[in-house]
Protein backbone atom coordinates (compact mmCIF):
# COMPACT_ATOMS: atom_id res chain seq x y z
CA UNK A 1 0.00 0.00 0.00
CA UNK A 2 1.01 3.66 -0.47
CA UNK A 3 0.39 6.45 0.85
CA UNK A 4 -0.11 9.90 -0.43
CA UNK A 5 -0.96 13.58 0.39
CA UNK A 6 -2.96 16.04 -0.74
CA UNK A 7 -0.03 16.95 -3.40
CA UNK A 8 0.11 13.64 -4.69
CA UNK A 9 3.22 13.27 -2.65
CA UNK A 10 4.20 9.45 -1.84
CA UNK A 11 4.38 9.32 1.77
CA UNK A 12 5.42 5.91 2.59
CA UNK A 13 4.41 2.18 1.79
CA UNK A 14 2.89 -0.17 4.02
CA UNK A 15 3.05 -4.50 3.17
CA UNK A 16 -0.26 -5.88 3.29
CA UNK A 17 -0.20 -9.51 2.72
CA UNK A 18 1.83 -12.19 0.45
CA UNK A 19 -0.26 -13.55 -2.06
CA UNK A 20 -0.14 -16.03 -4.60
CA UNK A 21 -2.03 -15.98 -8.75
CA UNK A 22 -3.17 -19.23 -7.61
CA UNK A 23 -5.43 -18.60 -4.58
CA UNK A 24 -8.12 -15.91 -3.72
CA UNK A 25 -7.78 -13.24 -1.74
CA UNK A 26 -9.82 -11.17 0.85
CA UNK A 27 -8.21 -7.89 1.60
CA UNK A 28 -10.12 -6.55 5.00
CA UNK A 29 -7.61 -4.98 7.29
CA UNK A 30 -7.05 -1.70 9.15
CA UNK A 31 -3.84 0.28 8.57
CA UNK A 32 -2.26 3.10 10.50
CA UNK A 33 -1.37 6.15 7.78
CA UNK A 34 0.37 9.14 8.35
CA UNK A 35 -1.22 12.31 9.47
CA UNK A 36 -1.06 14.09 6.22
CA UNK A 37 -2.67 10.86 3.91
CA UNK A 38 -5.63 11.94 1.40
CA UNK A 39 -5.03 9.39 -0.95
CA UNK A 40 -3.93 5.35 -0.54
CA UNK A 41 -3.31 2.87 -3.65
CA UNK A 42 -2.86 -0.64 -3.00
CA UNK A 43 -0.41 -2.73 -5.62
CA UNK A 44 0.67 -5.86 -6.31
CA UNK A 45 4.39 -5.99 -5.78
CA UNK A 46 6.95 -8.79 -6.96
CA UNK A 47 8.82 -10.64 -4.19
CA UNK A 48 12.21 -9.27 -7.07
CA UNK A 49 11.00 -5.68 -5.81
CA UNK A 50 9.16 -4.95 -9.63
CA UNK A 51 5.88 -2.80 -8.80
CA UNK A 52 3.00 -4.23 -11.15
CA UNK A 53 0.98 -1.34 -10.50
CA UNK A 54 -2.61 -0.22 -8.62
CA UNK A 55 -5.27 -2.82 -8.37
CA UNK A 56 -7.37 0.06 -6.63
CA UNK A 57 -6.82 3.21 -5.60
CA UNK A 58 -9.05 5.42 -2.85
CA UNK A 59 -9.38 8.43 -0.96
CA UNK A 60 -8.99 8.57 2.92
CA UNK A 61 -12.03 10.25 4.75
CA UNK A 62 -11.14 12.01 8.53
CA UNK A 63 -12.72 10.27 10.97
CA UNK A 64 -15.39 12.30 12.62
CA UNK A 65 -14.28 14.61 15.30
CA UNK A 66 -15.44 13.44 18.67
CA UNK A 67 -19.12 14.71 20.18
CA UNK A 68 -18.63 17.18 22.35
CA UNK A 69 -20.20 16.99 26.11
CA UNK A 70 -22.05 19.42 27.03
CA UNK A 71 -22.99 20.29 30.94
CA UNK A 72 -26.53 21.29 31.50
CA UNK A 73 -25.84 21.99 35.12
CA UNK A 74 -28.20 24.52 37.41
Amino acid sequence: MLYYNRSGLALGTAKLMDVTPFDPVNLQTTVQAPPETFRVSVHLVEKSGVDRGPLGETFVNPPPPEPTRRYEGN
